[in-house]
């Protein structure tokens, strides 16, 4: 699995979003999109200590002891989206967190500012980490503007402005054909489904064939050979693992009701914001023949258990542990969190991907009672 378009946390109104351009030259792709970094922080009133690079696919890259607020940290392989936190897991509500979401590519990155001060701190040396924050800057607005017609339940303008996100990340795509930056935009727009199978592929098929052994054109690739067996009316394919309290619970399980199946994470800012909805939509349905079903992509057992009891997630809890490896995640081709797929009582899948007021609008209509 990869760590696909941003790294997001928000704590208050904290957005932190990575970015940048890498090119390639050489036909033997595969080498030389992997490149060794050395990331290097200086972060004043950072206590001492051990310290980690961490990322949604992968705990404790590497780690180095902190003195006075210096870290060395070395990461081999292609362009990612990282962070630096006092926990090999990333920590369940954010605290552990020591540097803004950040993105490495063919450079050395550097990266200076305060403990306390994490949205203001200074990322310098990657291209691709300056370009996806240009990008994030234009769509974030246009996603807040969205999702306040989606209160106010006005479709039709909140449809016109998805089309126009759409549009701005494929304009991007298109000026980025020879580089991995391009590849990573559209590898967003692929497992979020901002374009259709049809238009990914056709996109795809434009990219500079250097690239064909980068792991997001492989993520691509799979999120294509996938989406026709996850597609609306397909069966949702079956699985089983273990609550907190080890117990194996199955999807097949809860044949017979609608079930949201959410993935989503501890680590994960977005999803963190979106569970107090979630335990509002859960509280007005779920006496009507509606569950959730939450798989976590967490690695750490113990965070797991304290964020589904901190953020009140009464529904059915389980995870395998193996982060973005869960087995689940994998079958789902789930590349980012927060996704889900609403499945009917036959088991088949009706929707994919609501959030918020979308997914509470979809439930008033299979639920009008209520």
């Amino acid at each position: 699995m990869v760590y696909i378009l941003s790294i997001i946390y928000r704590r208050k109104a904290l957005f932190i979003a990575a970015v940048s351009l890498l090119f390639i030259t050489s036909t033997h792709a595969q080498t030389l999109l992997k490149k060794h970094i050395k990331i290097t922080a200086h972060i004043k009133g950072l206590t001492n200590g051990r310290y980690y690079i961490n990322s949604t696919s992968q705990s404790g890259i590497d780690s180095c002891n902190a003195k006075n607020g210096a870290l060395v940290f070395n990461y081999f392989g292609e362009p990612a989206g990282l962070l630096i936190a006092s926990t090999k897991d990333n920590g369940g509500d954010g605290k552990s967190f020591c540097s803004p979401a950040f993105w490495v590519d063919n450079s050395d990155v550097v990266i200076t500012g305060k403990v306390e001060e994490i949205t203001s701190m200074e990322v310098s040396g990657s291209e691709i980490n300056v370009k996806l924050h240009q990008i994030q800057t234009l769509v974030t607005p246009l996603k807040e503007e969205r999702t306040q017609f989606l209160v106010a339940s006005k479709f039709t303008e909140a449809d016109s402005i998805r089309r126009v996100i759409t549009e701005l990340y494929k304009t991007e795509i298109l000026r980025n054909l020879n580089n991995v930056y391009g590849m990573i935009l559209l590898n967003h727009l692929a497992l979020t489904k901002l374009l259709n199978p049809s238009e990914v592929e056709h996109l795809l098929n434009m990219f500079d064939g250097k690239l064909k052994d980068s792991q997001y054109t492989r993520s691509v690739k799979g999120i294509q050979k996938n989406s026709s067996a996850l597609g609306i009316g397909k069966l949702a394919p079956d699985f089983v693992q273990s609550d907190k309290n080890n117990k194996n619970v199955a999807l097949s399980d809860y044949r017979g009701k609608f079930v949201l199946l959410e993935f989503w994470a501890s680590w994960c800012g977005p999803c963190r914001e979106e569970n107090p909805q979630l335990v509002k939509i859960y509280k007005k349905f779920s006496k009507s023949g509606f569950e959730i079903i939450g798989v976590s992509t967490d690695v750490n057992r113990q965070t797991w258990i304290n964020t589904i009891k901190n953020d009140n997630l009464t529904w059915p809890q389980i995870s395998d542990l193996k982060g973005q490896g869960n087995e689940a995640a994998v079958l789902y081709n789930i590349n980012a969190v927060p996704s889900n797929f609403l499945i009917d009582p036959d088991g088949k899948i009706i929707a994919i991907n609501l959030l918020g007021e979308e997914l509470s609008k979809k439930l008033s209509q299979i639920f009008p009672e209520n």
